[in-house]
């Protein structure tokens, strides 16, 4: 399955392309840069400055021993996957306790997918510009508080983002077949969402285990 999914990430965004027309190329790339961008920063800046901040750890040293994981995130696209080689990493490589490891990670990979957040809330201003239909700033305020519900109680296995991503259109009424528009370019920032949300899970969990 996991050889055959980059030709059917192909075929779809062939068939998209085909059924739309040449026109969708450039707001998906509007898209996926704009999501990857965000990713990276909360990834390298905001983590940083949660171990630095609360447990007086250099960012360095945290990324660099949290290599291991980021890299099982980035290509299994999937916090639950990563789970086991994060709780390794947090105990043998960061000094968190067993204790702390075996709750705040296994907490972290369903309840806080940050990537997950962003990725809903990203993805319907790019589905509600394409269809023409304008957000207000009360209305983006709302889309923002859904995206962080619904990535609270999200799924942790890959394509799961998807499938929480339609209940936040269908509850801001923007039009559900919108998902099919960035279907084909979902895998590539999948990759970045679980990275995000293991990184942080991890930061997380130093913090807790300093205080």
């Amino acid at each position: 399955i996991m050889k055959m999914a980059p030709y059917a990430v192909f075929a779809l965004m062939a068939w998209v392309t085909g059924t739309v027309g040449l026109e969708i190329l450039l707001p998906l790339a509007k898209y996926l840069i704009t999501l990857i961008v965000a990713l990276i920063l909360q990834t390298f800046i905001v983590c940083g400055l949660v171990v630095w901040g609360f447990a007086r750890v250099s960012p360095v040293q945290f990324y660099r021993r949290s290599a291991d994981a980021m890299l099982v995130a980035f290509t299994t696209c999937s916090s639950a996957a990563s789970l086991p080689i994060a709780i390794e990493t947090a105990q043998e490589r960061l000094g968190v306790g067993k204790t702390v490891s075996q709750f705040a990670l296994p907490l972290g990979a369903t309840m806080n997918s940050d990537g997950t957040a962003m990725y809903h809330a990203v993805a319907a201003m790019m589905i509600s510009q394409f269809f023409g239909i304008g957000l207000t700033l009360p209305q983006q305020v709302m889309l923002v508080l859904f995206a962080v519900m619904i990535g609270l109680g999200g799924t942790a296995v890959p394509g799961g983002g998807m499938v929480t991503l339609a209940i936040v259109l269908t509850a801001m009424g923007l039009p559900i077949e919108g998902i099919a528009l960035i279907a084909g370019v979902d895998r590539i920032a999948e990759m970045f969402r679980a990275v995000l949300n293991v990184t942080d899970d991890l930061s997380g969990a130093v913090a807790i285990a300093a205080w």
